[in-house]
């Protein structure tokens, strides 16, 4: 019956050209075209075509249409949300990257256990030496638990500077030639009782005379 389009065309009519567009193309279901309108509405409809974008899954569309444009990075943050959201971590860390978020980025990167972006873009943000530490434990507790045990290692000792945890980490991951080459370069120069105390306290040296 076309008596029932009736409110929807008046509707129309009152309507701003391209949104006039937007609103008849979504009704068609032709959704990259009602983003291509609602684009051209005016940027005081920009946070409803984002909206549009994520209720679509509409993201490449969008890159493409703000590509050049000062809000492309605010297309960028959204799909890297939406990266993040659906755990493609990697992929997220990228577009954030791109978005200009370096802690989105940082975020992403140590979900995805890439430690050396982590790190990299850490060190680039002016985080400071006690937050590395901090990003170092966690991400050596992570990396131990993926039996990634060698990498764990080289983050403690890079970045929290613990020889005694960087050890009982090659130690769990039976790599016992590096644990002693550890143990032996950087307790070399302490005396011998401080050697001892630290070593006999911990499980490092009863693991490698097991070794």
């Amino acid at each position: 019956d076309p008596r029932e389009y009736l409110p929807f065309l008046r509707e129309l009519r009152s309507l701003e050209h391209y949104y006039q567009r937007f609103r008849i193309d979504d009704h068609l279901k032709r959704y990259q075209k009602a983003l291509t309108n609602l684009s051209l509405a005016g940027a005081e409809r920009f946070e409803e075509a984002m909206a549009y974008a994520e209720k679509h899954r509409l993201y490449d569309h969008a890159l493409s249409i703000w590509r050049d444009t000062d809000k492309y990075d605010a297309v960028l943050n959204i799909y890297g949300d939406w990266l993040f959201d659906r755990r493609d971590f990697r992929e997220a860390a990228f577009v954030f990257r791109q978005a200009k978020k370096p802690e989105k980025a940082m975020i992403s990167h140590e979900k995805a256990l890439d430690w050396q972006e982590l790190f990299e873009l850490a060190v680039q943000q002016g985080h400071s030496p006690e937050d590395l530490k901090n990003i170092a434990y966690r991400v050596a507790e992570d990396l131990t638990s993926k039996k990634r045990t060698s990498e764990a290692s080289l983050v403690l000792l890079d970045y929290a500077q613990d020889v005694r945890e960087a050890t009982i980490a090659l130690v769990e991951g039976s790599h016992f030639s590096e644990a002693r080459r550890i143990v032996s370069f950087y307790i070399a120069g302490r005396s011998y009782w401080k050697r001892s105390f630290i070593l006999e306290r911990s499980s490092v040296v009863p693991a490698l005379r097991k070794s």
